[in-house]
């Protein structure tokens, strides 16, 4: 993964923090209180997402926000894709319809929910096939002080500001 933030564009299933805890923790995996996870392994939530679907692609994805403040929402995301300043989505990136299984693993997941949160996902539970964008990491950059070049006869002004590697 490079350094910076990290957009994921994703299809799949949003569904509040407080109910996918409860599905892991039913189903003996750790909660996530919001966290998100670097995306570049495979964390215990999105391992016992793929065996609920006999190994198919699928992830847990939880937005990251600036600062602490954690996200209300997950997205359960049986296709994805990753961009880091930008990119070109072609219409075969991303599948059009869930795998097998994908509708049930959903339902089995909204029937941890309480009255309250049942009524958000009644909504969204019509559409497994909705497209999100979130970001999903924001790693620090270094910060590399600039430096005054000794300015020759032929260079001054803002030219004479160079970072450390030229």
């Amino acid at each position: 993964m490079p350094e910076g933030p990290v957009t994921t564009i994703l299809r799949g299933f949003k569904v509040p923090v407080a109910v996918i805890d409860r599905f892991l923790e039913a189903n003996g995996v750790d909660e996530t209180y919001g966290w998100p996870t670097r995306y570049d392994t495979l964390d215990e939530p999105s391992k016992l997402l793929r065996t609920q679907l006999g190994g198919t692609k699928t992830r847990l994805f939880i937005p990251h926000r600036l600062g602490h403040q954690l996200s209300a929402f997950a997205y359960v995301a049986y296709d994805w894709i990753f961009v880091f300043a930008q990119r070109k989505i072609l219409p075969e990136e991303l599948a059009p319809t869930p795998p097998p299984g994908f509708a049930e693993l959903c339902n089995e997941i909204v029937r941890g929910a309480g009255e309250q949160e049942r009524e958000q996902l009644r909504f969204q539970s019509e559409d497994l096939t909705a497209m999100y964008v979130i970001n999903t990491e924001d790693q620090s950059y270094w910060f590399q002080e600039p430096y005054v070049r000794k300015a020759s006869r032929h260079r001054s002004g803002p030219r004479a500001f160079l970072p450390h590697a030229c």
